[in-house]
C-alpha cells in the first residue's frame, strides 16, 4: 500500500541539490554509461506515473490532473519530432478516462486500443476502460462487476486480458477479458495469493510469478487454462510490508526477478509444465532494494534499475532513489547518476516509472513532475536479438495498409515493467519508416499475430497502416520490439515511378522517349499531357499506355517545362506521378551570302542566331570569307547557351564574268575574254 505524495517544484529540486552536496560531494560518473537528456518541453500535465507506447509510435501518459480527488484523469501524448526525437518532441492532450484512478493495470491490445483497468486509488478501482486513438474515445468495460485494485495483467496469445482482481472476491481471484466482446469472464483463479507480486510471460506463454509474501512460486498455463506449482525461491524477494520488484526476461533465456528485499533471483524455464530452477542472483549493493519500483530492459541487454533503501514494517518506502545498471553477463551493478545529472532522487523509488522507446532509449518519470527525462544507453543489441523482415505485401484494394511477415516481432522480453501496479509492456511491432532526407515516421501497427517474447524462427505478422499524407517515395522500412530495431529494408509504400522523375532537357525538334520504371512488383502504367504554352504539340488527354515517343517543338525562345501526367496503379491502389522534361530551344539560324559571284572572286558568307559556329569549311566564326571557282554549297552548324544546335546550308553560285582580265605571265600580251555569246 503506498500513499500517493505531491511535492513542490522548487523545494523538490532544492532538496536534491542540498542532499547531492551533503552526502556525495564527488560523485563520478560511471565510465561507459548511458546519457539522461531532459524532454525540451514540459508536459502539460502533473506526471501521474503511467504511461504506454502505442503503436503507432507516440506515448501517452496519464496525469495526476483532472477529476476532483487529486488522483487524475488526464492523459497527455508525446509525439517524437521528424527526426524520431522523444526528448524534442511535442506534448498535446488526449481525451479524458471517464474515472480517476492510481496503480492500475494496462495493456496495449493487439488490435492498437488501450486497456486499463483498476486503481489503488481513485474512482476506477472496479472499472474497466478501453482507449480508441483512431477515434480519441474511451469505452467502459461492460459488466463491472469486480473490485480489481492495484492488480497485475498479462495478455493472452489469443489476444485476451488475464486480469487479476485484488479487492474482490479475493486476491486469488482473475477474469478474462476479452477485446472483441468488451466484457470480463471467470477465469481460474491462482493456487496462493497474487497481491503486490510480478507477473512475467515466458517464452512458452506461461505467466510465472512469486506467491505474494512467500518463496513459492506458480504459473499459468494457457493451454489447459489453470495454475500449476513451480519451484521455490532460494531467497525471499519481498519485503517486510509485502512488496517486491519487476521481473524480465534475459536475453539468454533465463529470467531475473528483482527484490525489495535486496535479495534477486534468477529462474530458468523448463519450456513444459514442469518446473523451472530457481537460482540466488546478486543482491542489490549497499542495502538497496525495489519496494515497487520501475525497471527497463535496453537493447544492450542491460537493466536499468531505481533502487532506494531496504525498510521494515514501520520504516516503509525509503528514499533516496540510486539509479543502477544490471549486467546479466558479469552479474555487475554499475551505479550512474540521477536523470537531473545529480546522484540521487530525493524520493523513494515507487514514484518514478520507465518505459522503452522505439529509439532504443528509455522515458523516465517522477509522480507531480511536469519534467520529463530520456535516457539512452550505451551499446548495441546482438543481431540475433533483431527482429528480421521476410516480405511486405498490399492488403489487397487499399493504398495504406500492408501486412508484414518476419520474426521476433515480440521481441525478447516484454519492455520496461514495474512489478503489479504499472504495465508498460512495448513486445509488440513498432513500424519505422525513414526518408531518404532522414525524416521519420511511423507506420501504425494492428493484429499482430501472438504475444509472446522470445519466439525464435517462428513466423510472425501484424498489419500496418501509412501514416495521413505521407509523402511519395523510397522508404528504410524497420520492425521495432522493445527498442530493438530489425535491419532496414527498402519500402516503396504507394506505386511509385523509380526511374527518374526530370529526364535529361532535349532540344526543340528532338524526339523524347521515357520507359517508366517501378520498385512495386505488378506495377501498370498510363499518362496524358496537357497542353504548353509555347508548345507546338497538341495535348494528350486519352490515357496513354504505350510510352511516349514524341517530336516536341519549342516555338520560343526559352527552355518549356513538358509534363507528362503518371498514373501508376498495383493491386487497387492508384498513386499519380509527374514526370517532366525541359525542351530547350533551338538556334534560330539565318544566313547572309550574295545572290551570286564570279569564279574566283572572294567574298563573305555570315550566319547569326547561335553563340557558336561550325562550317563545313573547317572555320568556327559566324563570317567566313570564300573565293569559291563553282557554284558551292556552304553549311553550318550554329549552337546557343542551352547546347541545342540547328544546321542549314547555302547555295552560292558561281557565273563565268565578262570583262575580267587575267595576266598570262610576264612579257605576254594582255588576252581578253570575249563575252559569253
Amino acid at each position: 500500500m503506498k500513499t500517493h505524495a505531491t511535492f513542490a517544484g522548487l523545494c523538490h529540486y532544492f532538496q536534491k541539490i542540498v542532499l547531492s552536496m551533503l552526502l556525495f560531494p564527488a560523485f563520478i560518473l560511471v565510465r561507459g554509461q548511458g546519457t539522461w537528456a531532459a524532454v525540451s518541453d514540459l508536459c502539460p500535465n502533473s506526471a501521474g506515473g503511467g504511461m504506454l507506447l502505442l503503436s503507432d509510435g507516440s506515448v501517452i501518459t496519464k496525469s495526476m490532473d483532472g477529476g476532483f480527488d487529486g488522483i487524475g484523469n488526464i492523459w497527455n501524448k508525446l509525439t517524437p519530432d521528424s527526426t524520431g526525437s522523444y526528448i524534442n518532441g511535442t506534448w498535446s492532450t488526449i481525451s479524458a478516462m471517464h474515472d480517476t484512478r492510481l496503480y492500475f493495470s494496462s495493456r496495449v491490445l493487439n488490435d492498437g486500443r488501450v486497456y486499463v483497468a483498476g486503481g489503488e486509488y481513485g474512482t476506477g478501482v472496479g472499472t474497466g476502460e478501453v482507449y480508441n486513438p483512431l477515434t480519441n474515445t474511451w469505452t467502459y468495460v461492460q459488466n463491472q462487476e469486480y473490485s480489481i485494485g492495484d492488480a497485475n495483467s498479462a495478455i493472452l496469445d489469443d489476444g485476451r486480458i488475464l486480469q487479476a482482481i485484488v479487492n474482490f472476491p479475493s486476491a486469488d481471484s482473475n477474469v478474462f477479458y476479452t477485446p472483441s466482446t468488451n466484457r470480463y469472464t471467470p477465469a481460474p483463479g491462482c493456487i496462493n495469493f497474487h497481491d503486490e507480486s510480478a507477473w512475467l510471460k515466458l517464452p512458452d506463454n506461461s505467466i510465472l510469478f512469486v506467491d505474494a509474501d512467500a518463496v513459492t512460486s506458480e504459473r499459468y498455463i494457457p493451454a489447459s487454462n489453470h495454475w500449476v506449482n513451480d519451484a521455490t525461491v532460494p531467497v525471499d524477494l519481498y519485503d517486510a510490508i509485502g512488496e517486491t520488484g519487476a521481473s524480465f526476461m534475459l536475453p539468454d533465456g533465463r529470467a531475473f526477478f528483482l527484490g525489495a528485499s535486496g535479495h534477486n533471483a534468477f529462474y530458468t524455464p523448463s519450456g513444459n509444465t514442469n518446473p523451472g530452477a530457481w537460482a540466488a542472483a546478486p543482491d542489490f549493493p549497499n542495502f538497496l532494494g525495489t519496494s515497487d519500483a520501475p525497471a527497463a530492459i535496453m537493447p544492450n541487454g542491460k537493466i536499468l534499475c531505481a533502487l532506494s533503501p531496504v525498510g521494515d514494517s514501520v520504516n516503509i518506502f525509503l528514499s533516496p532513489t540510486y539509479f543502477y545498471e544490471f549486467d546479466y553477463t558479469n552479474n555487475s551493478f554499475n551505479q550512474i547518476t540521477a536523470p537531473d545529472g545529480t546522484p540521487f532522487l530525493p524520493d523513494a523509488s515507487y514514484a518514478s516509472n520507465m518505459l522503452d522507446l522505439p529509439d532504443g532509449s528509455v522515458l523516465f518519470c517522477h509522480l507531480d513532475d511536469y519534467q520529463y527525462y530520456v535516457y539512452t544507453p550505451d551499446g548495441s543489441p546482438q543481431e540475433s536479438w533483431k527482429p528480421t523482415i521476410s516480405q511486405i505485401s498490399r492488403v489487397q484494394n487499399t493504398c495504406d495498409t500492408f501486412t508484414i511477415t518476419g520474426t521476433l516481432f515480440n521481441g525478447i522480453s516484454e519492455g520496461a515493467a514495474y512489478g503489479d501496479d504499472w504495465q508498460m509492456a512495448t513486445n509488440f511491432p513498432i513500424i519505422k519508416l525513414t526518408a531518404s532526407t532522414g525524416r521519420v515516421y511511423y507506420a501504425r501497427s494492428f493484429n499482430w499475430n501472438r504475444n509472446g517474447v522470445q519466439t525464435g524462427n517462428l513466423p510472425d505478422t501484424t498489419k500496418f497502416a501509412l501514416p495521413a499524407n505521407l509523402p511519395n517515395g523510397i522508404y528504410q522500412l524497420q520492425v521495432v520490439a522493445n527498442g530493438i530495431s530489425s535491419n532496414p529494408v527498402n519500402f516503396t509504400p504507394k506505386p511509385d515511378l523509380s526511374s527518374t522523375l526530370n529526364p535529361t532537357a532535349i532540344c526543340s525538334y528532338d524526339l523524347f522517349t521515357y520507359v517508366p520504371t517501378s520498385n512495386t512488383p505488378g506495377a501498370t502504367y498510363t499518362w496524358t499531357r496537357d497542353a504548353v504554352s509555347g508548345l507546338g504539340n497538341q495535348a494528350i488527354t486519352t490515357p496513354q499506355s504505350a510510352n511516349p515517343n514524341e517530336l516536341l517543338i519549342n516555338n520560343t525562345g526559352q527552355p518549356v517545362n513538358v509534363v507528362y501526367k503518371y498514373t501508376v496503379s498495383e493491386s487497387g491502389c492508384i498513386a499519380t506521378r509527374n514526370v517532366t522534361v525541359a525542351v530547350n530551344p533551338s538556334p534560330v539560324l539565318q544566313i547572309t551570302k550574295p545572290d551570286s559571284v564570279c569564279a574566283g572572286q572572294t567574298v563573305n558568307i555570315s550566319a547569326n542566331g547561335g553563340t557558336g559556329y561550325a562550317w563545313n569549311t573547317g572555320q568556327t566564326s559566324a563570317s567566313i570569307t570564300v573565293s569559291p571557282a563553282v557554284t558551292t554549297i556552304y553549311t553550318v552548324t550554329a549552337n546557343n547557351s542551352y547546347n541545342c544546335h540547328k544546321t542549314d546550308s547555302v547555295e552560292l553560285k558561281v557565273d563565268v564574268c565578262a570583262g575580267i582580265a587575267q595576266l598570262n605571265g610576264i612579257g605576254e600580251g594582255l588576252s581578253i575574254y570575249p563575252n559569253p555569246a
